[in-house]
């Protein structure tokens, strides 16, 4: 007997709140994927190749799910308001074929293969998944009876057919999404495995995810896809860390869940709780908190800087810190053939902001052979009157390191490794300062930087303490000072 495939997906997840500012329940990320693209890939590996996608959020589903291709089965969609009756949603849809009828909105393993072959073998009538003794939310049989029985959430007068612990979450309240992401995450729903590697004792990775030497006792780490852990994490219990999520380092994590996107500040303690962009869900407790400060915690998931155009505005107010630093180059030629007669200045090339036929370009920059930081630096300010550079920015990579600006960032003269980075950081610490960066530049928190930046400048720390650039420095080198942009 052939279906045809409706899954149901137009929940508004008020139930799931503040989550449903994120997505509808269905978009909700578990074990590195959506909620909905695991019923997809149940779909596909029970011979499905085409299915309906009854959804109150269209646009939202086909930037995620496009046409279903990638999976290699054919989506259509049928909008309708969130929170439909099933059995009006349903009612719209023309044809005589037998219908098979999922959530696409609750979470549980790979089940539906097993439900159909049992439901052909019940020769007609209605048949419900259930686990354990609770609905599935799936629903196969002839659509003018099925249609006639379903009625809300529930089947009246369907046949059951019980399909044993298949791991079922409903994800209907808050501490329910919570046992969900961990219970995928140990592989406790049949047949859904988290993607990726084990990256040490107890620690999973995704694809390009960085995991630093995080403490893992009597626990496991999760890491999804692009996720970052800072060196020193603290990890307890089951610790799921979503898609392009960030802990910092000395954070302390047990039994809880990092929504993508999400940053956990240095120091930061979560127990039993998920943490989305800076919500700070406590649900052993019921209770949820916005978090004001967001070095503690904060959504990434902001519009990222498009370094692609050289600003007017920064080359201006470059020469006119040229111009103010004129009375500072004499003494830094003097210092610099104190310290090195021979090479008074070293290069390095570095890549530019600056691009040509969207390729990019290098440039020379220029250090002052002096122990002295803010003189040593003097030269960046030609780099940034040129196009360079911007004012507030990343360190430039060297070419080799990269074809642009770390991770899309645009480098600049000061910028998180200056003013949040204490002095003789590790390099891990100083790429996850970068990060947040690029999630969070505007041009307000620009304008903080280069305040910052101007108060260091009557520091000790700018005066003193720093190490001499070797000539041509083709590898980084530290100044030992916040100025330093080699980090």
């Amino acid at each position: 007997m052939e279906y045809r495939a409706i899954i149901l997906a137009d929940r508004s997840g008020a139930e799931l709140a503040p989550l449903d500012q994120i997505a509808c329940p269905a978009l909700l990320e578990v074990a590195g994927k959506s909620v909905i693209e695991h019923t997809i890939e149940d779909l596909v590996e029970a011979g499905f190749r085409e299915a309906v996608l009854v959804t109150s959020s269209i646009e939202a589903m086909r930037r995620q799910l496009g046409n279903g291709e990638r999976w290699g089965i054919q989506l259509s969609y049928l909008l309708v308001k969130a929170d439909t009756d099933p059995k009006d949603s349903l009612a719209r849809l023309t044809g005589r074929r037998p219908v098979f009828v999922v959530r696409g909105d609750v979470l549980r393993g790979r089940f539906i293969s097993r439900f159909l072959d049992t439901s052909l073998e019940r020769k007609g009538g209605v048949t419900a998944g259930v686990s354990q003794g609770r609905a599935v939310g799936a629903w196969c049989g002839q659509r003018e009876r099925l249609f006639a029985r379903l009625s809300g959430a529930d089947a009246t007068g369907a046949e059951e057919i019980e399909l044993g612990d298949i791991g079922l979450h409903a994800l209907d309240c808050l501490s329910d999404f919570h046992a969900a992401c961990l219970a995928a995450a140990r592989g406790e729903l049949s047949g859904i495995t988290f993607p990726g590697r084990e990256a040490g004792t107890g620690i999973y990775a995704g694809r390009l995810a960085k995991v630093d030497g995080p403490e893992v006792r009597e626990g496991e780490l999760y890491a999804a896809e692009e996720a970052r852990i800072g060196r020193g994490a603290s990890i307890r219990g089951t610790v799921v860390v979503g898609r392009g999520a960030l802990v910092d380092r000395g954070a302390t994590l047990e039994n809880s869940v990092v929504m993508p996107g999400s940053y956990v500040g240095s120091g930061v303690e979560l127990k039993h709780a998920i943490a989305a962009g800076s919500r700070l869900i406590r649900v052993d407790l019921g209770a949820t908190a916005e978090v004001a400060d967001d070095f503690l915690l904060a959504s990434l998931n902001k519009p990222v800087w498009q370094p692609s155009m050289v600003s007017r505005v920064d080359r201006f107010v470059g020469l006119l810190l040229l111009l103010a630093s004129v009375p500072l180059w004499p003494l830094a030629l003097l210092a610099s053939l104190f310290e090195s007669p021979r090479r008074p200045l070293a290069w390095r090339r570095q890549i530019s902001n600056r691009s040509r036929s969207e390729r990019p370009v290098d440039f020379i920059e220029w250090r002052w052979q002096t122990r002295v930081p803010l003189l040593a630096h003097l030269p960046a300010v030609v780099a940034v009157v040129a196009g360079h550079l911007r004012l507030v920015g990343v360190r430039p990579p060297v070419p080799g390191e990269a074809d642009g600006p770390r991770e899309g960032n645009p480098a600049g003269l000061v910028g998180p490794v200056l003013v949040d980075v204490e002095p003789g950081a590790s390099e891990e610490e100083c790429r996850l300062a970068e990060i947040l960066f690029e999630r969070r530049n505007t041009r307000l928190r620009q304008f903080t930087y280069l305040a910052r930046a101007a108060k260091l400048i009557f520091s000790r720390r700018a005066w003193r303490g720093g190490e001499r650039a070797g000539h041509a420095f083709d590898t980084p080198v530290s100044l030992g000072s916040p100025l330093s942009t080699d980090g």
